[in-house]
Protein backbone atom coordinates (compact mmCIF):
# COMPACT_ATOMS: atom_id res chain seq x y z
CA UNK A 1 0.00 0.00 0.00
CA UNK A 2 2.86 2.49 0.75
CA UNK A 3 4.06 2.15 -2.82
CA UNK A 4 0.44 2.48 -4.32
CA UNK A 5 0.62 6.31 -3.46
CA UNK A 6 2.17 8.89 -5.88
CA UNK A 7 3.23 12.16 -4.87
CA UNK A 8 0.50 13.61 -6.37
CA UNK A 9 -2.12 11.83 -4.27
CA UNK A 10 -2.22 13.99 -1.39
CA UNK A 11 -4.56 14.48 1.60
CA UNK A 12 -6.31 17.82 2.48
CA UNK A 13 -4.62 17.86 5.88
CA UNK A 14 -1.31 18.06 3.62
CA UNK A 15 1.29 18.07 7.35
CA UNK A 16 -1.29 14.82 8.01
CA UNK A 17 0.21 13.39 4.97
CA UNK A 18 3.82 14.16 5.91
CA UNK A 19 3.65 12.70 9.16
CA UNK A 20 2.12 9.35 7.50
CA UNK A 21 5.16 9.36 5.23
CA UNK A 22 7.58 9.58 7.47
CA UNK A 23 5.98 7.00 9.38
CA UNK A 24 5.83 4.63 6.31
CA UNK A 25 9.76 5.63 5.87
CA UNK A 26 10.33 4.82 9.56
CA UNK A 27 8.73 1.49 8.84
CA UNK A 28 10.65 0.61 5.68
CA UNK A 29 13.86 1.67 7.48
CA UNK A 30 12.73 -0.58 11.26
CA UNK A 31 13.14 -3.49 8.73
CA UNK A 32 16.85 -2.74 8.17
CA UNK A 33 17.40 -2.27 11.45
CA UNK A 34 15.83 -5.71 11.77
CA UNK A 35 17.47 -7.71 9.22
CA UNK A 36 20.93 -6.68 10.41
CA UNK A 37 19.81 -8.64 13.92
CA UNK A 38 19.19 -11.46 11.39
CA UNK A 39 22.14 -11.28 9.24
CA UNK A 40 24.01 -12.42 12.45
CA UNK A 41 22.14 -15.12 13.42
CA UNK A 42 24.36 -17.90 14.58
CA UNK A 43 21.92 -20.35 12.33
CA UNK A 44 22.90 -20.86 8.62
CA UNK A 45 19.22 -21.47 8.26
CA UNK A 46 18.19 -17.80 9.45
CA UNK A 47 21.11 -15.94 7.73
CA UNK A 48 21.40 -16.77 4.63
CA UNK A 49 17.94 -15.09 3.06
CA UNK A 50 19.12 -11.90 5.25
CA UNK A 51 21.07 -11.09 1.79
CA UNK A 52 18.31 -11.58 -0.28
CA UNK A 53 15.83 -10.02 1.06
CA UNK A 54 17.87 -6.90 2.03
CA UNK A 55 17.91 -6.41 -1.57
CA UNK A 56 14.35 -6.72 -1.58
CA UNK A 57 14.15 -3.73 0.99
CA UNK A 58 16.78 -1.97 -1.33
CA UNK A 59 14.25 -2.21 -4.42
CA UNK A 60 11.33 -1.52 -2.11
CA UNK A 61 12.95 1.85 -0.50
CA UNK A 62 14.47 3.18 -4.22
CA UNK A 63 10.55 2.22 -5.43
CA UNK A 64 9.03 4.59 -2.52
CA UNK A 65 11.54 7.54 -2.74
CA UNK A 66 10.50 7.85 -6.72
CA UNK A 67 6.62 7.23 -5.82
CA UNK A 68 6.94 10.20 -3.15
CA UNK A 69 9.00 12.25 -5.22
CA UNK A 70 11.59 12.21 -2.16
CA UNK A 71 14.15 14.98 -3.52
CA UNK A 72 16.96 14.63 -0.83
CA UNK A 73 16.93 10.76 -0.85
CA UNK A 74 20.24 10.30 0.19
CA UNK A 75 20.02 12.31 3.68
CA UNK A 76 16.69 10.90 4.40
CA UNK A 77 16.77 7.36 3.37
CA UNK A 78 19.95 6.26 2.48
CA UNK A 79 21.71 7.86 5.21
CA UNK A 80 20.25 6.06 7.67
CA UNK A 81 20.26 2.78 5.91
CA UNK A 82 24.11 2.87 5.61
CA UNK A 83 24.57 4.27 9.72
CA UNK A 84 22.43 0.83 10.40
CA UNK A 85 25.28 -1.29 8.36
CA UNK A 86 27.82 0.64 10.33
CA UNK A 87 26.54 -0.59 13.49
CA UNK A 88 27.55 -4.17 12.81
CA UNK A 89 29.83 -5.56 14.44
CA UNK A 90 33.39 -6.19 12.33
CA UNK A 91 33.79 -9.72 12.40
CA UNK A 92 30.84 -10.14 10.72
CA UNK A 93 30.49 -10.78 6.73
CA UNK A 94 26.77 -8.96 7.03
CA UNK A 95 28.10 -5.52 7.56
CA UNK A 96 30.62 -5.38 3.96
CA UNK A 97 27.88 -7.32 2.37
CA UNK A 98 25.43 -4.93 3.15
CA UNK A 99 27.52 -1.65 2.19
CA UNK A 100 28.50 -3.44 -1.05
CA UNK A 101 24.60 -3.52 -1.82
CA UNK A 102 24.64 0.18 -0.58
CA UNK A 103 26.65 1.09 -3.52
CA UNK A 104 25.05 1.37 -6.34
CA UNK A 105 21.93 2.92 -4.39
CA UNK A 106 23.85 5.76 -2.56
CA UNK A 107 27.08 5.96 -4.63
CA UNK A 108 30.56 5.31 -3.68
CA UNK A 109 31.11 9.43 -3.83
CA UNK A 110 28.76 9.93 -0.78
CA UNK A 111 29.87 7.04 0.95
CA UNK A 112 33.17 7.73 0.88
CA UNK A 113 32.43 11.75 1.26
CA UNK A 114 30.76 10.38 4.84
CA UNK A 115 33.21 7.86 5.63
CA UNK A 116 36.81 9.04 4.58
CA UNK A 117 38.95 6.57 6.12
CA UNK A 118 36.37 3.21 4.32
CA UNK A 119 39.24 2.17 2.61
CA UNK A 120 41.86 2.39 5.14
CA UNK A 121 39.12 1.00 7.60
CA UNK A 122 38.21 -2.10 5.06
CA UNK A 123 41.66 -2.75 4.47
CA UNK A 124 42.86 -3.00 8.13
CA UNK A 125 39.72 -4.74 8.85
CA UNK A 126 41.22 -8.01 6.45
CA UNK A 127 43.73 -9.16 9.75
CA UNK A 128 40.68 -11.27 9.87
CA UNK A 129 40.84 -13.91 7.39
CA UNK A 130 37.21 -14.70 7.65
CA UNK A 131 35.73 -11.56 6.95
CA UNK A 132 38.65 -10.85 3.84
CA UNK A 133 36.42 -11.81 0.58
CA UNK A 134 33.32 -9.76 1.56
CA UNK A 135 35.48 -7.15 2.81
CA UNK A 136 37.49 -7.63 -0.74
CA UNK A 137 33.98 -7.59 -2.69
CA UNK A 138 33.02 -4.63 -0.44
CA UNK A 139 36.59 -2.11 -2.36
CA UNK A 140 35.77 -3.49 -5.25
CA UNK A 141 32.38 -1.91 -5.40
CA UNK A 142 33.66 1.06 -3.92
CA UNK A 143 36.26 1.31 -6.60
CA UNK A 144 34.09 0.65 -9.50
CA UNK A 145 31.52 3.03 -9.07
CA UNK A 146 34.17 5.42 -8.19
CA UNK A 147 36.05 5.11 -11.49
CA UNK A 148 32.99 4.31 -13.87
CA UNK A 149 32.20 6.81 -16.42
CA UNK A 150 30.55 9.50 -15.29
CA UNK A 151 31.83 12.48 -16.04
CA UNK A 152 34.84 11.03 -18.36
CA UNK A 153 36.89 11.92 -21.24
CA UNK A 154 35.15 9.53 -24.20
CA UNK A 155 38.25 8.97 -25.53
CA UNK A 156 39.91 7.39 -22.13
CA UNK A 157 37.18 5.10 -21.65
CA UNK A 158 37.93 1.52 -21.06
CA UNK A 159 36.15 -1.42 -20.01
CA UNK A 160 37.04 -3.89 -17.00
CA UNK A 161 36.21 -7.21 -17.01
CA UNK A 162 32.37 -6.54 -15.51
CA UNK A 163 31.94 -4.30 -18.90
CA UNK A 164 32.02 -1.20 -16.83
CA UNK A 165 33.25 2.08 -18.55
CA UNK A 166 36.13 3.09 -16.78
CA UNK A 167 37.94 6.93 -16.92
CA UNK A 168 41.83 6.92 -16.43
CA UNK A 169 41.28 10.46 -15.38
CA UNK A 170 39.33 9.23 -12.31
CA UNK A 171 41.16 6.48 -11.64
CA UNK A 172 44.09 8.61 -11.30
CA UNK A 173 41.61 10.82 -9.17
CA UNK A 174 40.60 8.38 -6.49
CA UNK A 175 43.84 6.12 -6.54
CA UNK A 176 45.00 8.21 -3.36
CA UNK A 177 41.82 7.22 -1.57
CA UNK A 178 43.03 3.19 -1.88
CA UNK A 179 46.93 2.97 -3.32
CA UNK A 180 48.32 4.21 0.11
CA UNK A 181 46.27 1.98 2.43
CA UNK A 182 47.18 -1.02 0.60
CA UNK A 183 50.84 -0.72 0.05
CA UNK A 184 51.21 -0.22 3.49
CA UNK A 185 48.97 -2.96 4.48
CA UNK A 186 51.60 -5.06 1.60
CA UNK A 187 54.68 -3.53 3.37
CA UNK A 188 54.45 -2.76 6.94
CA UNK A 189 56.56 -0.67 8.64
CA UNK A 190 59.38 -3.14 10.17
CA UNK A 191 59.69 -0.89 13.34
CA UNK A 192 56.12 -0.83 13.92
CA UNK A 193 54.40 -2.90 16.67
CA UNK A 194 51.82 -4.15 14.79
CA UNK A 195 54.42 -5.70 12.51
CA UNK A 196 53.82 -8.80 14.57
CA UNK A 197 50.51 -9.26 12.89
CA UNK A 198 51.61 -8.19 9.42
CA UNK A 199 51.92 -11.13 7.31
CA UNK A 200 48.58 -12.41 7.91
CA UNK A 201 47.05 -8.80 6.61
CA UNK A 202 49.56 -8.70 4.17
CA UNK A 203 48.88 -12.22 2.56
CA UNK A 204 45.40 -11.40 3.02
CA UNK A 205 45.37 -8.90 0.81
CA UNK A 206 47.72 -9.90 -1.52
CA UNK A 207 45.72 -12.70 -2.26
CA UNK A 208 42.02 -10.90 -2.42
CA UNK A 209 42.56 -7.48 -3.02
CA UNK A 210 45.32 -6.81 -5.06
CA UNK A 211 43.92 -9.17 -8.27
CA UNK A 212 40.90 -7.42 -7.62
CA UNK A 213 42.23 -3.58 -7.89
CA UNK A 214 43.99 -3.78 -10.92
CA UNK A 215 41.65 -5.09 -13.22
CA UNK A 216 39.03 -2.48 -12.04
CA UNK A 217 41.92 0.02 -12.27
CA UNK A 218 44.02 -1.15 -14.91
CA UNK A 219 46.21 1.68 -14.86
CA UNK A 220 47.48 1.73 -11.43
CA UNK A 221 50.45 -0.94 -11.89
CA UNK A 222 53.21 2.00 -12.07
CA UNK A 223 51.49 4.13 -9.26
CA UNK A 224 51.77 1.18 -7.11
CA UNK A 225 55.36 0.20 -8.10
CA UNK A 226 56.11 3.62 -7.12
CA UNK A 227 54.48 3.81 -3.89
CA UNK A 228 56.14 0.36 -2.74
CA UNK A 229 59.50 1.59 -3.83
CA UNK A 230 58.78 4.99 -1.55
CA UNK A 231 58.35 2.88 1.73
CA UNK A 232 61.31 1.18 0.66
CA UNK A 233 63.40 2.87 3.69
CA UNK A 234 60.47 2.15 6.15
CA UNK A 235 59.75 -1.83 5.70
CA UNK A 236 62.08 -4.43 5.24
CA UNK A 237 63.81 -5.28 2.20
CA UNK A 238 62.35 -9.13 1.77
CA UNK A 239 58.67 -7.20 2.26
CA UNK A 240 59.34 -4.73 -0.51
CA UNK A 241 60.96 -7.92 -2.51
CA UNK A 242 58.04 -9.54 -1.96
CA UNK A 243 55.18 -7.31 -2.80
CA UNK A 244 57.13 -6.21 -5.86
CA UNK A 245 56.95 -9.90 -7.34
CA UNK A 246 53.34 -9.59 -6.07
CA UNK A 247 52.85 -6.83 -8.36
CA UNK A 248 54.37 -8.28 -11.40
CA UNK A 249 52.57 -11.41 -10.99
CA UNK A 250 49.23 -9.80 -11.27
CA UNK A 251 50.48 -7.35 -14.02
CA UNK A 252 51.49 -9.72 -16.28
CA UNK A 253 48.48 -12.39 -15.88
CA UNK A 254 46.22 -9.70 -16.59
CA UNK A 255 48.04 -8.04 -19.64
CA UNK A 256 48.57 -4.27 -17.63
CA UNK A 257 51.62 -1.76 -17.94
CA UNK A 258 54.17 -2.69 -15.83
CA UNK A 259 54.33 -6.46 -16.21
CA UNK A 260 57.21 -6.33 -18.23
CA UNK A 261 60.72 -7.17 -16.39
CA UNK A 262 63.18 -4.55 -16.36
CA UNK A 263 66.55 -5.59 -18.20
CA UNK A 264 68.15 -2.06 -16.70
CA UNK A 265 71.09 -1.87 -14.24
CA UNK A 266 70.46 -2.16 -10.29
CA UNK A 267 70.60 2.00 -10.94
CA UNK A 268 67.79 1.84 -13.53
CA UNK A 269 65.55 0.14 -11.30
CA UNK A 270 65.53 2.63 -8.53
CA UNK A 271 63.18 4.23 -10.63
CA UNK A 272 60.29 4.48 -8.36
CA UNK A 273 57.25 3.70 -11.02
CA UNK A 274 60.17 0.75 -12.76
CA UNK A 275 58.58 -2.59 -13.00
CA UNK A 276 60.33 -5.71 -11.45
CA UNK A 277 63.86 -5.63 -12.26
CA UNK A 278 65.60 -8.52 -13.87
CA UNK A 279 68.13 -8.59 -10.49
CA UNK A 280 65.00 -8.64 -7.83
CA UNK A 281 63.55 -11.25 -10.41
CA UNK A 282 66.43 -13.11 -9.66
CA UNK A 283 66.87 -12.70 -6.29
CA UNK A 284 63.38 -13.46 -5.21
CA UNK A 285 63.64 -16.84 -7.20
CA UNK A 286 66.70 -17.69 -4.90
CA UNK A 287 65.02 -16.11 -1.88
CA UNK A 288 65.60 -18.49 1.37
CA UNK A 289 61.52 -17.81 1.97
CA UNK A 290 59.97 -20.47 -0.26
CA UNK A 291 56.46 -18.56 -0.53
CA UNK A 292 58.55 -15.83 -1.97
CA UNK A 293 60.69 -18.36 -4.23
CA UNK A 294 57.65 -20.31 -5.81
CA UNK A 295 55.82 -17.27 -6.40
CA UNK A 296 58.79 -15.52 -8.43
CA UNK A 297 59.17 -18.72 -10.22
CA UNK A 298 54.83 -18.42 -11.30
CA UNK A 299 55.98 -14.81 -12.38
CA UNK A 300 58.34 -16.33 -15.41
CA UNK A 301 55.83 -18.09 -16.52
CA UNK A 302 53.02 -15.78 -15.85
CA UNK A 303 51.25 -14.17 -19.25
CA UNK A 304 47.77 -12.96 -19.83
CA UNK A 305 48.46 -15.39 -23.40
CA UNK A 306 48.79 -18.80 -22.22
CA UNK A 307 50.36 -20.23 -25.47
CA UNK A 308 52.73 -17.17 -25.67
CA UNK A 309 56.36 -18.79 -25.05
CA UNK A 310 59.17 -17.66 -22.49
CA UNK A 311 60.68 -14.63 -22.86
CA UNK A 312 64.48 -14.44 -23.28
CA UNK A 313 65.11 -13.02 -19.79
CA UNK A 314 62.57 -15.26 -18.09
CA UNK A 315 64.19 -18.34 -19.51
CA UNK A 316 67.51 -16.99 -18.21
CA UNK A 317 66.40 -16.82 -14.78
CA UNK A 318 64.74 -20.37 -14.64
CA UNK A 319 67.74 -21.98 -16.04
CA UNK A 320 70.01 -19.97 -13.15
CA UNK A 321 67.87 -20.71 -10.54
CA UNK A 322 65.56 -23.24 -11.25
CA UNK A 323 68.17 -25.57 -8.37
CA UNK A 324 66.87 -23.87 -5.60
CA UNK A 325 63.69 -25.14 -5.53
CA UNK A 326 64.45 -28.76 -6.82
Amino acid sequence: NILLSSPSSTSENGDGHGRDNGLELRRLLGISTVLMEVWRHPSKLVNHVASSVYQRLLDTLALYIKCKGITDSNKVVWAPALADTLKQPLQHRSRYHAITLLVPRVGAQSIVASQPSIFSHLIEVMRMREVSSSCCSCISALLRNLVSEQGANPNEKRRDAHGVALSKERCEMFRSYWVPSMVSALCPDKDSAASLSSPTLANNVAEYVLPEVVQVDRFCVPAIFAAVRERAALCSSSQVLWTLVHVSLQARLHGLEGKDISSGSDGDALHVAAPLSFEELRLACTSGDIRLRLTALTVLTATLQKSAPMGVMELEVLQETLQYSL
